[in-house]
């Protein structure tokens, strides 16, 4: 089989602009780590940076579940892409990255690569997501009642 028919076999079934936004999100995030590196050359900021380079396709499938204002996101250092497809922009990662005041996920008080947009659903904190634990569980058994 050739690449093009294989390539489009993967694909059979998807529409077409789900695949391109897809694309435009992942080379987004491609362009976004470029830069990234850039600054770190420079010495402007991104204290680090974590490539997703190999984890391109899950980060994005995991950003584009997740369901702003219903879900919770706790993304690693690493999930850049995962954050840009889940709802942050391009101009909140740069702020992170640079550590400025308009960073939403700190203002500018933390280190890089801790995406979040805590009006959304995304966090940054491990703190975050063992009270989400604790709530979600503390919930449930008030309303999950077993069935006979």
């Amino acid at each position: 089989m050739s690449s093009a028919a294989n390539a489009k076999a993967q694909f059979e079934g998807i529409d077409p602009q789900t695949v391109v936004g897809w694309y435009r999100i992942t080379h987004q995030g491609r362009l976004l780590e470029d830069r990234a590196v850039g600054y770190i050359r420079k010495a402007k900021g991104w204290s680090y940076h974590a490539p997703f380079a190999g984890h391109d396709g899950i980060q994005c499938i995991l950003g584009q579940a997740f369901r702003a204002n219903v879900d919770y996101l706790f993304p690693y250092y690493r999930d850049l892409l995962t954050s840009l497809a889940a709802g942050l922009t391009p101009y909140e990662i740069v702020l992170n990255g640079l550590s400025k005041d308009g960073d939403v996920a700190g203002g500018g008080r933390h280190m890089s690569n801790h995406f979040a947009k805590p009006e959304i659903g995304v966090q940054k904190r491990v703190y975050e997501a063992l009270i989400s634990v604790y709530v979600f569980r503390h919930n449930l058994q008030d309303v999950v009642k077993p069935t006979t």
